[in-house]
């Protein structure tokens, strides 16, 4: 997937990252303008020669977006748009504002590439934390950024989907606020999934429900109120949750109000949290939903 993205580039930034033995793995690319490129592969950072200007980056936004930018300004006003295979390019610059809100950003001056992984059977050695009698719970995933938790949730919504590592089959949908977790189609989610993708969570949740009987409800990145609203309904009606969170350890969930809330519920059977220690996608420890810990031995998925 990464080696697909060259052509977008101009040849200096190309040929430096032909050379990259590092660079197929990479998960993050970032150019910012005056500065070095860089990018980050198995944890580790690696700075590049070429420094981009800031019409290059912005050639280079326009060479990703197909010549339109416009079509992606609903995504461009939260700071990113995604392509084809789930990579999501994150934008900064100068923001245009309108009535309080941002309508557009413009004179981009740096932006980020994210390459989303896909893992088949990462989730195995975790399932049997996370199911009962075949079943899967209702599991929380947390995590800092790029240890693995987007990729951990989409191979249990495959596995739970098709029926798979002793888990009954179950239908499934995914909110996919962003496009990163199905990344629009490129991804295995199995076969019993539907996915919504560019709409809120909280609205995609509920819509899920009314319209498609999920069994099961997965999405990324849940922490604001009307997530929660949206949550406690979907398991009201039956569904079991899967979402992902940022945190590194409950006590800093528990010091933010949203996290304290959904804990203080019950609701997440499960809390999951992953670290890189012993590489990306480390199980640091799991939680039950009274907050007892269940396993704190480290493990690599």
């Amino acid at each position: 997937m990464t080696e697909e993205i060259f052509r977008y580039f101009p040849s200096s930034l190309r040929k430096e990252l032909e050379a990259e033995t590092s660079f197929p793995m990479a998960e993050e690319l970032r150019l910012r303008a005056g500065k070095r490129a860089m990018f980050y592969a198995e944890g580790e950072e690696h700075i590049l020669r070429m420094r981009p200007n800031k019409q290059e980056i912005a050639d280079i936004l326009l060479a990703l977006s197909q010549h339109s930018l416009h079509s992606f300004s609903d995504e461009l006003r939260q700071g990113f748009f995604t392509m084809e295979g789930g990579i999501r390019i994150g934008v900064a610059g100068k923001a245009v504002s309108e009535r309080g809100s941002i309508r557009l950003i413009r004179s981009f001056s740096s932006m980020n590439i994210r390459f989303p992984r896909e893992k088949i059977g990462v989730q195995k050695k975790l399932a049997p934390y996370i199911r009962r009698e075949g079943s899967i719970l209702n599991t929380l995933i947390v995590s800092a950024p790029q240890h693995g938790k987007t990729t951990l949730l989409r191979d249990i919504v495959r596995a739970v989907s098709d029926g798979e590592d002793g888990y009954r089959a179950k239908k499934c949908t995914v909110v996919d606020e962003r496009s990163e977790i199905a990344g629009n189609g490129a991804f295995s989610l199995g076969e019993r999934t539907d996915v919504l993708t560019s709409c809120p969570k909280s609205e995609g949740l509920v819509m899920a429900l009314r319209s498609l009987s999920p069994e099961v409800l997965a999405t990324d990145e849940i922490g604001n109120s009307q997530d929660l609203l949206a949550i406690q309904e979907a398991v009201n009606s039956g569904a079991v949750v899967l979402a992902t969170a940022h945190g590194t350890c409950l006590e800093e969930l528990e010091r933010r109000l949203f996290f304290r809330e959904l804990l203080a519920t019950g609701i997440m059977e499960r809390i999951v949290f992953l670290s890189a220690r012993l590489g990306r996608g480390t199980v640091e420890r799991i939680y039950d939903g009274e907050k007892n810990v269940l396993w704190d031995e480290p493990f690599l998925l």
